[in-house]
């Protein structure tokens, strides 16, 4: 095989390329050129071969993940909190109806506010999470502490329209707590473990609304130290609200994550109007998972689903038909699907 030189001279129209015979160089063409594919070949091997590696050491290194026990333990005691006041009026009404002289058509005007407050707050605290403009722990701490103070705050009112106001409070600062606190579970548990972080929570969830039948329901019609027992009830409750916050603030480490730096850096150099333009984005992001059919599936079955759940906690029905109070909370359990 030869080898033809003198390419440019060829170009310019000057002498014709020169012949060299493969013989003179010690080695043939084809040898030369297929010692360089095997040696391109392995190159790719090893890079592919370290390629598999990488990836099969960050799948393990995913596996397994969870957040530390003390921040299991500030979650579910944030869960705690909202499942207390779920329960807090309902389990209180026949006290307020005879101290204050509420009726059942009060307590379904507070738990609406409320759950329409809710509703309306959580989209906007998951928004503030989202774009970095709060850290997620800051959120927490507002949510806890101020429902606490919120709560304290309850236990002096005498009248209907400042409980309204006052539960609508209380709405907007506990959307804060479970959205969030779900949003930090995703991000620091694996996807093998995020099921069992997800129940832990929602078992503490149900665990203060199971405290919050046992011990308020009990208390509210008493008298202790001189003043109604349902005020002392929410004066305790708030006063672990705040407590519960003020573990959050000193003792919950949240990692910071680049991306979200990244984004809320971009978000405050883009002008005074940049919240049209996220409100903007929301709502697009909204109407794609309007989009979804098993997500409206999940939002109707959410919408009957918890018209029992919220039935099933007036005790009020329960105690106007003669049972104590001690004994009312056993039939709520009991009728429970």
């Amino acid at each position: 095989m030869a080898v033809l030189l003198g390419k440019e001279d060829t170009l310019q129209g000057s002498e014709p390329p020169k012949v060299i015979e493969a013989s003179t160089v010690g080695c043939s063409y084809d040898e030369q050129d297929t010692d360089a594919v095997k040696a391109v070949d392995k190159r790719v091997r090893f890079d592919t071969s370290s390629t598999k590696m990488d990836t099969l050491s960050t799948t393990q290194s995913e596996t397994g993940k969870e957040p530390s026990c003390l921040m299991q333990a500030l979650l579910c005691a944030a869960a705690v909190l909202e499942g207390v006041d779920t329960q807090l009026l309902g389990v209180c009404m026949f006290a307020l109806q005879t101290d204050i002289g509420f009726v059942i058509t009060d307590l379904a005007i507070l738990t609406v506010v409320q759950g329409v407050s809710i509703n309306i707050a959580a989209p906007f605290w998951g928004i503030i999470a989202d774009r970095g403009y709060l850290c997620r722990r800051n959120i927490l701490v507002i949510g806890a502490i101020g429902q606490g103070i919120v709560t304290i705050l309850l236990a002096f009112v005498e009248v209907l329209w400042p409980m309204i106001v006052l539960r609508t409070l209380v709405g907007c600062l506990l959307a804060a707590l479970r959205p969030i606190s779900n949003g930090i579970i995703a991000d620091m548990t694996s996807e093998d473990r995020r099921g069992k972080l997800f129940g832990r929570v929602q078992c503490s969830l149900l665990m203060g609304m199971f405290l919050a039948i046992q011990v308020v329901g009990n208390m509210a019609r008493k008298t202790i130290f001189g003043f109604n027992g349902w005020r002392v009830a929410f004066v305790i409750v708030g006063v672990f609200a705040i407590v519960v916050g003020m573990m959050i603030a000193v003792l919950l480490e949240e990692p910071k994550k680049q991306e979200q730096e990244q984004k809320s850096g971009q978000e405050r150099q883009s002008g005074r109007f940049a919240w049209v333009s996220t409100i903007k984005e929301e709502i697009l992001d909204l109407s794609q998972f309007l989009t979804i059919p098993t997500f409206l599936v999940m939002i109707m079955q959410g919408v009957f689903g918890t018209i029992p759940w919220t039935t099933m906690s007036n005790m009020f029905c329960f105690k106007v038909c003669g049972f104590a109070s001690a004994s009312a909370p056993k039939w709520c359990l009991s009728l429970a699907p």
